[in-house]
């Protein structure tokens, strides 16, 4: 598993298998389990009705519904034991 996510493009697909742009090969991630888009300077994450749920901040996400991230945000992916990532600022 990667120890960061660069996020590039307007659009990223997460998931478990192929054909997503982003692969995560956990059991709690779904095959198409959400995804990332970039908006301006803005961030937002959207569950694609995945088997075991998309968290922001503790709260489960209501599927097809965007929300905005932040930096500091926490994103888990089913599981916080396995899919947990925090949003950070990286240097360019």
């Amino acid at each position: 598993m990667p120890a960061a996510i660069e996020l590039t493009g307007e659009e990223v697909t997460i998931g478990r298998d192929e054909p997503a742009d982003l692969v995560i090969p956990l059991p709690t991630i779904s095959g198409n389990h959400c995804q990332l888009a970039q908006v301006d300077s803005d961030f937002y994450i959207m569950d694609l009705g995945s088997t075991n749920g998309t968290y922001l901040n503790g709260r489960q996400l209501t599927p097809a519904k965007p929300e905005m991230l932040a930096l500091g945000d926490e994103v888990v992916f089913g599981d916080t034991h396995l899919g947990k990532f925090v949003l950070e600022e990286t240097a360019e």
